[in-house]
């Protein structure tokens, strides 16, 4: 698939990672996107894909007029990759999900420097990782809302798109059992909706309803389908309060200081090839038409997926 790979989607990540400062060759920066692409690939994941990736960095593109550095949200993005796609799996594995988040967080690092991404860019990068792991941004640090609320678009969707996105998810944790990912998954629902707002960016706030609706439609599928099962859900386990990024940086009336980073980058010195990256790495405009609402049983394909096959990309990555 990584050969397969459009090229605006290569050169994106080459591009942002010049303008973070990566001092590599330009076909070394082509190697390590054809790599994230693999990793983006893999046939285990039904949702968390290339697709998702793509709907990812187009929604960055739309909020990063809030934004101050959208390249560095760009590679955060592309480096969440497979490693944290499955959290929920370890976290219902025994395993500590923070330790993963760590794991993913090392291993950008490493990439990023041999790269010649500076260090500060790099922790910044790692910093923005463990925001998405965590689903909430720091109240101050918009940034981290325009990247956080740009993974979260998807559950804005349509309810034909939302039904397919739950779908997908389900695909994707095959391998659980139904009460304990009801269970997980409600205790998620929860804890979103919780949040006032769910979207924190200026621009994300108008998917707030959409989103809010699909999620509560939902939530109300998985109490029923919990009562079927006998179980209690008052004896369900929420237990990701320790998720919440912290909220500092107030002022005593309460006002919300908000902070900007200036990174130390280093100074690229690579020429870009003639052949290579003649395309923007800005992702092409994709005008996604307005879709009317219809029934949640409907099948008909999702205008974001019809956009994103009309570039030619494999409707299923493998």
């Amino acid at each position: 698939m990584g050969a397969g790979a459009p090229q605006w989607l290569i050169s994106s990540f080459t591009d942002a990672m010049i303008e973070l400062g990566a001092t590599a060759p330009v076909d070394r920066l082509i190697q390590e996107a054809h790599a994230l692409v693999e990793e983006w690939s893999d046939e285990r994941l039904a949702l968390h894909n290339l697709h998702h990736l793509i709907n990812v960095l187009t929604r960055i593109d739309e909020l990063s007029a809030t934004a101050h550095d959208p390249d560095v949200l760009r590679v955060a993005a592309w480096y969440r990759g497979a490693t944290l796609n499955r959290c929920i799996a370890v976290k219902l594995k025994g395993i500590d999900p923070q330790a993963t988040v760590n794991e993913c967080v090392a291993n950008t690092a490493e990439h990023l420097e041999s790269l010649g991404v500076s260090e500060d860019v790099t922790n910044r990068i790692g910093e923005l990782i463990g925001y998405l792991a965590k689903h909430r941004a720091p109240r101050d640090d918009v940034d981290a809302q325009v990247l956080v609320d740009a993974d979260l678009a998807l559950l804005a969707g349509s309810p034909q798109e939302y039904k397919k996105y739950r779908e997908k998810l389900r695909n994707e944790l095959a391998d659980l059992e139904d009460t304990p990912f009801l269970k997980a998954r409600r205790a998620l629902i929860t804890k979103l909706l919780s949040y006032d707002p769910l979207y924190q960016s200026p621009l994300g706030s108008t998917w707030e309803d959409a989103a809010r609706s699909n999620l509560e439609v939902e939530l109300a599928k998985i109490d029923s389908a919990l009562c079927q099962c006998g179980d209690n859900n008052d004896d369900l386990d929420d237990t990701d309060d320790s998720d919440d990024a912290p909220e500092e940086d107030l002022t005593t009336t309460g006002t919300i200081v908000l902070k900007r980073r200036h990174l130390k980058k280093n100074v690229a010195t690579v020429e870009t090839p003639a052949d290579e990256l003649t395309m923007t790495g800005t992702l092409p405009k994709i005008v996604i038409p307005a879709v009317p609402a219809t029934p949640e049983d409907d099948e008909t394909t999702s205008s974001l997926e019809s956009a994103i096959e009309a570039m030619d990309l494999p409707a299923n990555p493998a």
